[in-house]
């Protein structure tokens, strides 16, 4: 089985199908610098929507990912907290109580939280119970140990053969079953999916050095923006949500807006010292905002996984882990999550 691609979704589905008995051998682009599974701190937040309301699939979702830990050894960091959610007026902070009073397994809302004095939360706070925060890159890292991975040209050749798919690169030719293609925003571009359904975003995040006066390890935060403690004296702040854009480097303007973002949702981050920029692009399919998953054409023995977007985090477990079943029996892969390619007037 070759997979192209060693982000979260390449190394879930690497991880399953080694665990399924299949030989498994991951190939990925010399150039990771735009991929969003590289990009630094992220969160796995089951009620990310504005109202609070579950992520389709959250219950799943978190029993793959918190397997997933347990079994690489390296269990999720971010467990020892919740993930909070500042409210940020009375009409979400309305919402937010509704959805954590639907849903006690996954949150529960509440008025003050003493150890949280440093937060702005005038209109209380979302405490997410099972959310998380996570280092992406040691993430992927820890789902793809013991398996091969290759670093591969761009200029990769596939071809389909009886039963079997060959991939040729400059350093040599690898055949398997199946090929799965996890490339993230390697997708827009490429020959083989470039007609897919698919839209590019752009994000940018930033590193802040933290006051000394916040505690020595903040619990994960989601508000304007999202925040993710580096556990180095600095936190992650992210993300700009860029639909068009001239260039992937990191602007002055991503980073004004990340700072007065932070300092809503954590006053004394206003004059943090910059330490970092990066940026990178995720990939969402318009309309469902889903994952895409499936052969790229009927009977074909190309796959792809894609469009995870900023779900990424919440769904890469459990799209990995349901690999080997869809391979046994596309029909199996929801309705709303198979490939869709763009009209040729699109």
């Amino acid at each position: 089985m070759i997979i192209v691609g060693a982000g979260l979704a390449g190394a879930a589905s690497a991880y399953h199908l080694r665990a399924a008995g299949r030989d498994v051998c991951v190939l990925h682009d010399n150039d990771l610098r735009r991929s969003a599974s590289q990009i630094g701190g992220g969160l796995v937040n089951p009620m990310m929507a504005r109202k609070g309301r579950p992520a389709w699939m959250a219950a799943e979702s978190l029993a793959a990912l918190e397997s997933m830990g347990i079994n690489t050894n390296q269990p999720l960091p971010g467990r020892d907290a919740p993930l909070y959610r500042p409210a940020g007026d009375i009409t979400q902070a309305d919402s937010f109580r509704e959805q954590a009073a639907a849903h006690p397994e996954l949150g529960r809302f509440r008025e003050t939280v003493d150890s949280l004095d440093f937060v702005h939360a005038p209109f209380g706070i979302l405490e997410v119970r099972r959310g998380a925060a996570l280092d992406l890159q040691e993430t992927a890292s820890a789902w793809l140990h013991g398996i091969g991975v290759h670093a591969i040209d761009p200029a990769w050749k596939v071809e389909e053969s009886g039963d079997a798919v060959s991939l040729s690169t400059s350093g040599g030719t690898f055949r398997g079953k199946r090929l799965l293609l996890c490339m993230g925003a390697g997708m827009l571009a490429h020959p083989l999916t470039r007609t897919l359904n698919l839209h590019g975003i752009k994000g940018q995040i930033i590193r802040l050095e933290k006051p000394t006066a916040l505690p020595d390890h903040l619990p994960p935060l989601s508000g304007k923006a999202y925040l993710v403690d580096a556990g180095d004296g600095s936190v992650w702040v992210g993300s700009t949500f860029e639909r068009n854009w001239e260039s992937m480097d990191p602007t002055d303007a991503g980073r004004d807006a990340l700072l007065h973002r932070a300092a809503s949702v954590i006053p004394m981050l206003k004059n943090a010292r910059v330490l970092e920029q990066r940026t990178a692009q995720r990939v969402t399919v318009p309309g469902t905002r889903l994952p895409m998953v499936g052969p790229l054409h009927p009977d074909s023995k190309i796959w792809v996984m894609t469009g995870l977007g900023s779900k990424g985090m919440l769904y890469s477990a459990l799209f990995g882990s349901r690999i080997p079943v869809f391979f046994n029996n596309p029909e199996a892969i929801p309705a709303f999550c198979r490939v869709v390619h763009r009209s040729a007037e699109s």
